[in-house]
């Protein structure tokens, strides 16, 4: 295992992928350092805040709402598609309306 392991690092495409271009200056290193930093920032405070706050309201029957459902029909909210409803109108009961007051986001 040993010598198949040697032989793979003699291969050109192996050893180029391990010695790492000297071209950039320091700055160009700060640059990726700063900029990887940055979104791995940006992404840790946006998926926060999506998971920790709850930014969606689903509707959830009666019934349903303290039994061991609610947590997967929040998940399954989260990733379907959504639908506005005024808070003086009621849900709609057949699919067709439902479709058609979806809000495609992808």
């Amino acid at each position: 295992m040993g010598s198949l392991i040697k032989e793979l690092f003699k291969w050109p495409l192996v050893v180029r992928l391990r010695t790492a271009d000297n071209d950039d200056e320091h700055v160009d290193r700060l640059n990726h350092r700063v900029t990887v930093g940055l979104i791995l920032i940006g992404v840790v405070i946006t998926s926060t805040t999506s998971f920790v706050s709850n930014r969606i309201s689903c509707w959830l029957p009666t019934e349903l709402k303290h039994s061991s459902y609610s947590k997967y029909i929040e998940n399954y909210c989260w990733i379907s598609n959504t639908y506005y409803i005024h808070s003086n109108v009621t849900p709609p009961h057949s699919d067709d309306d439902r479709r058609r007051a979806q809000i495609d986001t992808f």
